[in-house]
Parts: structure tokens; sequence; C-alpha cells
């Protein structure tokens, strides 16, 4: 394993944490990205470690306090059909929205208007095969039910690539 770190991602990470749902993600996700604990991507490049200074940290810092916690839900459940991800979609997804546009106006080295804005999601299940997904989907179903999982937006935090490993960086409370 590499100690270089070869990329970065900001991550909004809820403070509350639904029984039974990281176990899930821990078992049906099939990849580096299991490390980083369940969360929706708000910038999916961001500097690398050795770029961000303090007039960066002080920027996110003023991004985060002035955005302050909010309440969303997390819907079940969807799917990328040609990566088979199963994802539960946050909603409504107004402030996040609003707090990726307020990090694409900070930072723009890391918007690219051509794409407008991600689909926002948080991924549950991936690098299953496709005939898991109903497999996956019931389970889900049974464990977690139909209804939206409620959420409180907590903090966002940078993790990093180093080989094939994700680690927390950076944690700023909103």
């Amino acid at each position: 394993m590499s100690d270089e770190v070869a990329k970065s991602v900001m991550c909004l990470i809820p403070d509350n944490e639904i029984e039974g749902l990281e176990n899930f993600r821990q078992k049906y996700i099939n990849g580096p990205g299991k490390s980083v604990p369940f969360h929706v991507t708000l910038l999916s490049n961001f500097y690398l470690p050795k770029e961000i200074d303090e007039s960066i940290i002080n920027t996110l810092t003023e991004i985060a306090r002035s955005t302050g916690k909010f309440k969303f839900a997390a819907k079940p459940l969807s799917i990328f059909p040609t990566t088979n991800v199963i994802y539960l979609t946050p909603s409504p997804a107004t402030h996040i929205e609003a707090l990726t546009t307020r990090l694409h106006d900070a930072f723009p080295k890391f918007y690219k208007p051509e794409y407008g804005l991600p689909i926002f999601h948080m991924t549950i299940a991936l690098g299953n095969p496709p005939e898991a997904t109903d497999k996956i989907t019931y389970e889900y179903k049974e464990q977690f039910g139909y209804k939206p999982l409620p959420l409180t937006a907590g903090h966002i935090a940078i993790y990093v690539q180093k080989g094939e490993e994700w680690h927390h960086y950076l944690s700023l409370d909103l």
C-alpha cells in the first residue's frame, strides 16, 4: 500500500446513526469506499492534504458554520442500473444543493458546470453481482422498512485515498 494520497472527497455526514445501517453497508459495499461512513458526497474531488492551507480551512469552517445543522430523510431505494449501486436518496435535497453550490462558489476549481450538480445519493450496496440485487433490496426492506430514514446533517468531512483505502482527514461541524 502506498502512503501517497491519490485523491480526496468531501462528504456530508449525518449526526445520527440508524441502528443496523452501518453493518448493512459493511456487508454489501464491496470496495474501498466502505471505510467512509454513511454519507452524501458533496465534492467528488477536492484538494489533497498537502494543498490544504489555513485559508482553505477558514473558508470551509465559515461555510460549515453558516450552513448549520438541518434535517433531511434518506428515501429508499434506488439503483444506478449501469453500475448496480443501490442507494438511498436524500430528501429534500434543497440544503444539500445549497451547500454544494456554496462549495463550488468557494472552490470553483472543483466545479464542472457542464455536468451540473451530481445525483445526490447515499450508497448502501456496491460491487455486488446483478443477481444479488433482489436479495439485497428485500433484506433492506425487511430490516429498515419502506419509510424514509430521518437524519440530521452533522458535519462535512474530507476523506483521502491512500492506495486502495480511504481515511478520515478532516471534519467540520455544521
